[in-house]
């Protein structure tokens, strides 16, 4: 799961928060947005972190990451990583 953010954003900080019980059940890694190896990610997401992947496929952007979906979507990526 990749968490892409950037510093002093309050919506990223409360969903880093949110995200933290599901974070133990599958690789997590953030990527900040604004750091100058990630211009691509910059230019695609400036507008809509935090944005949230499995996999590499979007899952969430914005504020409308449904946690209760998230779950879901866990349960059958760690049902069909067994």
């Amino acid at each position: 799961m990749t968490l892409f953010t950037k510093k002093d954003c309050s919506l990223c900080d409360e969903v880093k928060h949110q995200l933290l019980p599901f974070r133990r059940r599958v690789n997590y890694l953030e990527i900040d947005i604004k750091d100058v190896k990630n211009e691509k990610w910059f230019s695609k997401y400036r507008y809509e972190i935090p944005v949230l992947h499995l996999n590499n496929k979007l899952l969430f952007k914005n504020k409308n990451i449904d946690f209760k979906i998230l779950d879901q979507i866990l349960r059958e990526f760690e049902s069909s990583s067994k």
